[in-house]
């Protein structure tokens, strides 16, 4: 699969604004987002992405 240059900009724009996003944040709350994404990706993976 080949991901075009669009597509990498696109992710790393993506990612950039998400990160800043939590700059202002303290660290409960980093760690709570951190966690909502670890149980998001760990149920997509057991469930093989249903919902």
């Amino acid at each position: 699969m080949k991901i075009s240059k669009i597509s990498v900009t696109a992710i790393t724009v993506c990612a950039l604004t998400i990160l800043s996003g939590c700059s202002g944040m303290s660290q409960r709350d980093k760690n709570t987002a951190v966690g909502a994404g670890v149980g998001a990706v760990g149920g997509a993976v057991l469930t093989g992405g249903s919902g």
